[in-house]
């Protein structure tokens, strides 16, 4: 192949890549935090607004009175939280999956 259809295949690659981070930014801007992130800083009236937008995203009926909007707060060192997730395979195996997904398109 010609060195400039390389050239150009490369930039649909970075055009690709862009509207994917645009799509990424777009979903960010529409939806908003999330209930756990709203309570570990103390917003519980905000948490409930979001809970109630997302059963109305969702087309669900929400009873706010059966859901219980508490956070323990936990406090844990760096080895703890790696101890921590070390005891949940699932977790393990999604995270392994995601750096080599993310090795790999870094590298192709």
């Amino acid at each position: 192949k010609q060195w400039y259809q390389r050239k150009v295949r490369g930039r649909y690659i970075f055009l690709m890549a862009a509207v994917v981070n645009f799509a990424t930014g777009a979903v960010l801007v529409v939806f908003p935090e999330s209930p756990r992130f709203l309570l570990v800083r103390g917003q519980e009236t905000r948490a409930v607004e979001v809970l109630e937008w997302f059963a109305r995203f969702i087309k669900s009926p929400l009873d706010m009175s059966t859901i219980q909007l508490t956070y323990e707060k936990r406090v844990q060192s760096f080895t703890e939280q790696v101890k921590d997730f070390s005891k949940y395979a699932k977790m393990r195996k999604e995270t392994a999956l995601c750096i080599v997904m993310w090795f790999l398109v870094a590298t192709l």
